[in-house]
């Protein structure tokens, strides 16, 4: 039982484990925060000069912050088993896979039942299942707009209500650990991280959403529903450990800069990257050292650091070295996440240029082993608001991706041109701070103490509790529930009733409603705002087929009726996440499943209407 005094008092929904990775699958998608075996994690000093003793280092995976925010939740000192005491309620449902197409229909359905094959989903696969099991802890107290059309009341007449509607979901928290892009939002049949029936829930992601303030160069982006939270970094303190932090560590740094990427991503990435590549190789070696992240062998012949040793033998096992590691870098040996600890802790400078998204794991690992992240775009410097906002100008550098691009701004000049005072600034600025974007494994100080100290995830919990005692924040959620939420609701209990044979989708329709009298395909939101006609005139024009909706949601039906009024539509596939009804002349059925390149094939049924 938790003290009284300590605050936020958090309850963990008791959820089954297939809701979150197993252990194999975390492995496979980077999802393990404290990876086992000896070359995912090592008592740092044995690799790093200077590194202060005792504290380890690990390969934490890149989508792993979700089950360490879950186990951290399950240990914490302010956790309660009585839902009637919590301030937060944490749902431990996630998964840091990016669910894709080489799977049998219902493959990522957690709570299968009773189904079998040839058998219609009725109740056996539900994607009301986690909902329901969120519905069931019961509130101590409602107001009566928390109830539901049709839901009971109490013996004595009151309201009755669970936690997740007391406060319309103000006061649950749920992690998605991947950027939060739509096509990342349903790992499985029963989870859709953006459903309404959350209301208005904590949602996090490792990415803060654009929000309008900067653009980005694809289509991965995350949802607004979203608050970025730092990737999990290489170090976890335990308690008792802060006053050796490696971020606060003032020992050398040899060289000026350094950058560990590979050459991947978007276009205008790729050309950025390989521009931040040539400009490091030019540079004199005690300036700057380049380590693509996909040669680990060192095949590409980059120079090595001006602290190497040059008489190690490349024919040790990987085992062997560990056995006896070295503080020289030996990419031929020591695993990639190894390399990347020796690059980041030996320099001053770590340049930081996004991938396929704005967030970068990089940034985290170069803050808490003390070198100053070098950005490359506006996005960058929005990340993870509650955690780095406040001091984020104060610990990095940023510098214009356009002009690096137009050959206008030498990178290297740009960073010895910084004079010292401010370099110093900026160190002091990490040393004073970086505790706040790392994972402890532990609370890192008790009671009064701990404010100052709080680490990643305890300054979720703090915001998380902010947001969840705001009464505009509730009242906002419990409209969302009452309004989007149950017609959600309504729509995916008819959507589960039709035939799991029939999941997936005839293929990729074109953009926009298509052409009802020459065409093959067409896509119709499932949300039509401002349009006037609720049924066209005869020979009117196709797209005002398609019944006006308002603001209100369409059902499979409602599709379907759409289908019978268009003369070229045969099928239609129809799916609640991506809001999508598709509409084709033609779809191969002999599979049963069909269409499985696309991530969210799973989220759609597919019907033959003529």
């Amino acid at each position: 039982m938790a003290p009284a005094a300590c605050r936020p008092r958090i309850f963990v929904h008791d959820l089954p484990p297939g809701y979150r990775d197993s252990p194999s699958d975390q492995r496979v998608f980077g999802s393990q925060p404290y990876p086992v075996g000896r070359a995912n994690r090592v008592v740092g000093s044995l690799v790093l000069p200077h590194f202060p003793p005792h504290v380890q280092l690990w390969n934490s995976g890149q989508f792993s912050n979700a089950e360490l925010m879950y186990r951290r939740a399950l240990e914490h000192e302010c956790r309660v088993h009585n839902e009637s005491l919590a301030d937060l309620f944490f749902v431990p449902a996630f998964s840091g896979a990016l669910r894709a197409a080489s799977v049998s229909a219902g493959e990522h359905c957690v709570e299968r039942g009773g189904a079998h094959k040839g058998q219609q989903f009725g109740n056996a696969v539900s994607a009301s299942a986690l909902i329901e099991r969120l519905r069931s802890v019961a509130a101590p107290h409602c107001g009566s707009r928390t109830l539901r059309r049709g839901a009971a009341r109490t013996a004595t007449g009151s309201a009755s209500c669970s936690v997740l509607e007391a406060r319309g979901g103000a006061d649950h928290v749920i992690v998605n650990p991947r950027n939060g892009a739509v096509f990342e939002s349903h790992p499985f049949c029963e989870l859709d991280y953006l459903d309404p029936r959350l209301g208005n829930a904590v949602r996090l992601s490792i990415e803060e959403p654009a929000r309008g303030r900067w653009e980005w160069f694809d289509h991965y982006q995350s949802h607004p529903a979203y608050v970025g939270i730092p990737h999990v970094s290489m170090v976890h303190l335990q308690r008792g450990q802060l006053s050796d932090a490696p971020w606060r560590s003032r020992h050398p740094r040899p060289q000026l800069a350094v950058g560990a990427f590979g050459i991947r991503g978007p276009t205008k990435v790729r050309r950025l990257r390989e521009a931040l590549r040539r400009s490091c190789q030019e540079a004199p070696p005690a300036e700057c050292y380049f380590f693509h992240t996909s040669d680990a062998f060192n095949k590409n012949k980059t120079r090595r650091f001006s602290w190497e040793s040059k008489g190690h033998s490349p024919s040790h096992t990987l085992h062997a070295h560990l056995a006896s590691p070295s503080h020289a870098l030996q990419p031929e040996k020591d695993p990639l996440w190894m390399t990347t600890a020796k690059l980041y802790w030996n320099a001053t400078f770590c340049l930081q240029p996004p991938g396929d998204a704005v967030s970068r794991k990089g940034v985290a690992d170069a803050l808490v082993l003390g070198c100053i992240p070098v950005q490359f775009h506006t996005g960058m410097a929005e990340q993870w608001p509650w955690h780095w906002g406040e001091w984020q100008r104060a610990s990095s550098v940023l510098l214009d991706w356009r002009a690096v691009l137009r050959g206008e701004l030498d990178v290297m000049g740009a960073l010895r041109g910084i004079p010292a005072a401010q370099v110093a600034a900026m160190q002091a600025s990490i040393a004073q701070n970086a505790h706040r974007v790392h994972y402890s494994q532990e609370s890192l100080a008790h009671g009064a103490q701990a404010a100052p100290r709080l680490d990643a995830f305890d300054t979720v919990m703090q915001r998380a509790w902010e947001h969840a005692r705001n009464e505009s924040n509730a009242r906002a959620g419990r409209h969302m529930q009452r309004k989007q939420g149950e017609e959600v609701q309504s729509v995916a209990d008819q959507l589960m009733r039709e035939p799991k044979q029939l999941t997936g989708y005839c293929g990729h329709a074109q953009s926009g409603m298509g052409d009802c009298g020459r065409g093959s395909s067409g896509r119709l939101p499932l949300v039509v705002p401002n349009t006037k006609l609720a049924w066209p005139p005869k020979g009117a024009r196709t797209n005002t087929l398609w019944q006006d909706r308002g603001q209100s949601l369409a059902s499979i039906d409602d599709c379907v009726e759409y289908c019978q009024r268009c003369a070229q539509c045969r099928y239609i596939s129809y799916s609640l996440v991506t809001m999508t009804c598709e509409w084709y002349r033609d779809c191969d059925t002999t599979l049963g499943v069909h269409a499985r390149s696309y991530s969210l094939w799973h989220t759609f049924r597919t019907r033959r209407v003529k």
